[in-house]
């Protein structure tokens, strides 16, 4: 049965992770971070004149802002395509992000949920354990993520071994747990996910010290080896951190990452109750308060039975921290959550006990309503998942910046492009690909007259969305940082009252404007 559902569950996938990637510049249209990501992979399996040349290419992969396990499993399973197509593969974007997408997001999704359900089940009953494998997998955030190609479900799924290993291990500080050493490295070395478990583990060794499993000199040198080999992990898993100069721009890359979340990168950290209710990516998490609530209220009565005690334990000590860290970052978004939300949607599970074994008329009452709970919310979790496959399947034909590209084409474009070369700077999700006589240009930081006046283009593609965000009046006053913004403001506030030197508006709709550079 669990084949059955896994093997559904990834062909599922397919036709929406097909859709989108037509060039590298439809990428950025829908996933701005998989377009980020998306040139420094083919560069690692480009290849080489040597092979130095080549193993170079797939070590030094540039894109910092992750750990070396995501983009190393993500060349990893484009090099039979590169292999089979030479190089054709650079011409089949499609074909590469579906390779992506699948084994990098759906194939880990599958097995974090997999691994989530021994440690909740132990596969024990098979109601038990299908119940707590399906509404992992139909969690909307969950299914979410497998639509994609991110470090995020790389991250989860090393998590979720994290969990497996130690509940294998039950406190022989054997193998087991020097396995989960590892797991915990990689997945510090991908996002820092690791790093959560740090109330996991000594709690783990003190327990053992409190059950005479250990004494304190041998809890004490089985902490130090744990820690030992989840460092040579991290160092291993990312080779670069050995070589000065890239160790130095890893630094660089990562303060900078950290600033930005703590700091904000555009907008300070805004309110989480708006009009009363909770925002959206929490509703699809978590569905409501009283569902969390719920989830908290189970894992609690959990860490009062012996029989339920350890998993328990094991994602308490892990979500309290993660949850406090990810609560104070100043962009929320759903995938954040998944390393929290998903391990507490399993523990649901724990008060569903096997029917082999006797148990008492509340307890039989509290699993059949349990088993209904689940049940449901696997009910609602599809039915915001069908809207969200919907959504994503139609994209390209429903997509506001692919119909502003072709409206632009006809009435601005169409004569300029075939009689001269033309610059163009765009905004992020401003679908415009290169041509041979047509440079495009974006920038990370977004548009200001600085950088306007330093490149010159003949025209600039602004989204409304973004003009009408940062050149607000009100801006500023919700600015993560108002000095570094200001001159993004400045910038976008002319955009508002076409007022940009220097430009005039040729062209505009509901999405975006278009700016022609006047002659001097």
């Amino acid at each position: 049965m669990f084949i059955a559902i896994s093997l559904i569950y990834f062909l599922v996938f397919i036709p929406i992770n097909q859709t989108g990637a037509e060039n590298a510049e439809m990428i950025a249209v829908f996933e701005v971070d998989e377009y980020a990501q998306y040139p420094h992979v083919l560069r690692m399996v480009r290849g080489g004149n040597s092979i130095k040349q080549t193993i170079r290419n797939f070590l030094v992969y540039g894109h910092y802002f992750y750990g070396y396990p995501f983009y190393f499993f993500s060349g990893l399973v484009l090099i039979p395509m590169r292999l089979v197509l030479g190089q054709a593969f650079f011409d089949q974007p499609q074909w590469i992000m579906l390779v992506l997408r699948q084994m990098v997001n759906v194939l880990p999704n599958m097995l974090s949920a997999a691994a989530l359900t021994f440690v909740i089940t132990r596969f024990r009953s098979t109601l038990q354990s299908v119940c707590v494998y399906v509404v992992m997998l139909t969690q909307t955030a969950l299914f979410m993520n497998s639509a994609w190609w991110h470090p995020d479900a790389l991250g989860l799924l090393f998590v979720a071994l994290t969990f497996y290993f130690l509940i294998r291990d039950n406190h022989t500080y054997s193998k087991y747990f020097l396995a989960g050493a590892v797991t915990i490295g990689i997945a510090a070395g991908i996002k820092y996910l690791g790093l959560f478990f740090i109330l996991t583990i000594p709690i783990y060794i003190g327990i053992g010290i409190m059950q005479k499993n250990l004494d304190w000199k041998t809890g004490l040198k089985k902490g130090v080896l744990f820690l030992t080999v989840m460092v040579l992990t991290v160092i291993v898993s990312n080779p670069l951190l050995l070589l000065p100069i890239e160790r130095g721009e890893i630094i660089r890359t990562q303060l900078f990452q950290i600033n930005r979340t703590a700091e904000g990168f555009l907008f300070a950290k805004q309110p989480f109750f708006t009009e009363g209710k909770p925002p959206q990516w929490f509703r699809d998490n978590f569905r409501s308060i009283a569902f969390l609530v719920l989830q908290l209220l189970v894992l609690v009565l959990s860490l009062r039975k012996k029989q339920t005690r350890l998993p328990a334990l094991l994602i308490a000590t892990f979500i309290i921290p993660m949850s406090m860290v990810t609560w104070n970052v100043t962009q929320q978004r759903t995938h954040y959550w998944l390393p929290v939300s998903v391990p507490l949607l399993a523990a649901l599970g724990l008060q569903l006990y096997p029917a082999k074994q006797p148990i008492q008329r509340n307890s039989q009452i509290l699993r059949f309503l349990l088993t209904g709970v689940i049940i449901i919310q696997s009910v609602l979790f599809v039915r915001t998942d069908i809207r969200v496959y919907q959504k994503i399947y139609q994209r390209e034909s429903l997509s506001a910046s692919l119909l502003f590209y072709e409206d632009i084409q006809e009435i601005v474009f169409d004569d300029l492009i075939d009689e001269t070369q033309i610059s163009i700077y765009r905004d992020w999700q401003v679908y415009f690909p290169e041509e041979d006589n047509v440079s495009v240009m974006m920038d990370w930081d977004l548009a200001n007259y600085e950088l306007i006046e330093e490149t010159g283009p003949d025209f600039l593609i602004l989204e409304q969305s973004n003009i009408q965000a940062f050149g607000s009046v009100d801006f500023l006053s919700t600015a993560a940082d108002r000095n570094r913004l200001t001159p993004l403001h400045e910038f976008y506030a002319d955009a508002l009252e076409n007022s940009i030197d220097h430009y005039i508006v040729v062209y505009e709709d509901s999405f975006g404007k278009v700016f022609r550079r006047c002659s001097p």
